[in-house]
C-alpha cells in the first residue's frame, strides 16, 4: 500500500485532460470543475518537452491556462490541480 505522504496538506484534488496545439507563448484554457485561484496546478504531455518550458495556474474559478515558450504539436494535456488546506 502507497504511502500518501502530503494528503493532509489538501483539501481536494482535482484532475481533468484537454487536447491543445500551443503556439509559443500563446495561453489556452482548459475546464478544471472546481479548481480555484491560488490552487497548485502539475501537468504533464504526450510529447516530450524537454527543452520547453510549460507553465499551468488557475486563472480563474474552473479554468486552468497553459502556456509554452515553444510551438508544442496537438497533444493531450493532463492535469492535477491540488487545493491547499492552510487551516493546519
Amino acid at each position: 500500500m502507497a504511502r500518501k505522504q502530503f494528503q493532509a496538506l489538501f483539501k481536494e484534488v482535482y484532475t481533468a485532460s484537454g487536447t491543445l496545439d500551443l503556439a509559443a507563448n500563446v495561453s489556452q484554457d482548459i475546464t478544471v470543475t472546481g479548481a480555484a485561484v491560488g490552487d497548485f496546478v502539475m501537468v504533464s504531455t504526450g510529447l516530450d518537452t524537454a527543452n520547453a518550458m510549460v507553465y499551468a495556474n488557475v486563472t480563474a474559478a474552473n479554468t486552468v491556462s497553459i502556456v509554452c515558450d515553444t510551438d508544442i504539436a496537438s497533444t493531450t494535456f493532463n492535469l492535477v490541480v491540488l487545493h491547499p488546506d492552510f487551516s493546519n
